[in-house]
């Protein structure tokens, strides 16, 4: 029974960690945005230095420029993919989530509590056992991501406003 509660709490996982990156992409988006600004705002900088420097000012191409703005882009959102999925899942919550995916009425969350505890008696036993006729649905049945809040981000506006003010 430990183990196919180990199987389940995996999936559980895996479908939370998913719905973490989406959330946080979601909520990254002006921040993502406001990244492809940068390489420019770094070109006018270098050519500001140069110019104050009365050295030629380097001018790079506008197709190297634009994939610049595309690759910071895509770096800051595989860093903030990479920081969502490594977020912890709490155990507690991915059994959860497959509890309600087969209407199970928390018995695989009390079967593994009961299990973790080392509980012994005649409870203990009976609850394991009832949750043990929910495993096999659950073991094919998909996750049951509650609803996901739009996310707000008033950080990501405020920086995506920052650096487009000082592009302009």
């Amino acid at each position: 029974m430990r183990a196919a509660l180990d199987e389940l709490a995996e999936r559980g996982a895996a479908a939370l960690r998913d719905r973490n990156v989406r959330y946080h992409l979601r909520a990254a988006a002006p921040a993502l945005l406001a990244s492809t600004v940068l390489p420019p705002l770094l070109v006018l900088g270098v050519q500001f230095t140069q110019h104050l420097a009365g050295v030629e000012p380097w001018r790079p191409g506008t197709a190297g420029l634009a994939v610049a703005m595309v690759l910071t882009a895509l770096l800051c959102a595989s860093l903030v993919a990479t920081w969502a999925r490594a977020r912890p899942v709490r155990r507690l919550h991915a059994l959860a989530l497959m509890d309600r995916a087969v209407g199970a009425g928390e018995r695989l969350v009390t079967a593994d509590a009961l299990l973790t505890a080392a509980a012994a008696g005649a409870f203990a036993r009976a609850a394991v056992e009832d949750a043990a006729w929910f495993v096999r649905p659950a073991r094919t049945a998909t996750p049951a991501l509650p609803p996901m809040r739009a996310p707000t981000s008033s950080l990501g506006r405020g920086l995506l406003y920052a650096v487009a003010g000082l592009a302009l």
